[in-house]
């Protein structure tokens, strides 16, 4: 709402409330999580109804610093590995 202070906004119960608000063109636009989204625009459900729209917004005060992955307990090294991947990717950017 500070980024679109001109839009009416329609909240949904469910992400999948959202997509298909957005795919019987009940709404012309949506914001949500970038993943779940590229998941649904990438697959059947979508039926090639939408498309992202400019690039993500990152904003830590509403969103957090970043993603997170959760491993199964009891595996310090699968954490461990995916914690110095992150690490390269952050320091090397790609």
């Amino acid at each position: 709402r500070d980024y679109f202070n001109t839009v009416q906004v329609v909240t949904f119960d469910t992400p999948e409330d959202l997509y298909a608000g957005l795919k019987a063109g009940k709404i012309d636009a949506a914001f949500g999580d970038g993943m779940r989204f590229a998941f649904w625009l990438g697959g059947s459900d979508a039926a090639g109804c939408c498309r992202f729209a400019g690039g993500p917004y990152l904003a830590p005060e509403y969103l957090g610093s970043g993603m997170a992955i959760a491993t199964r307990a009891g595996d310090p090294a699968l954490a461990g590995a995916f914690d110095y991947a992150l690490q390269e990717i952050s320091i090397k950017g790609t």
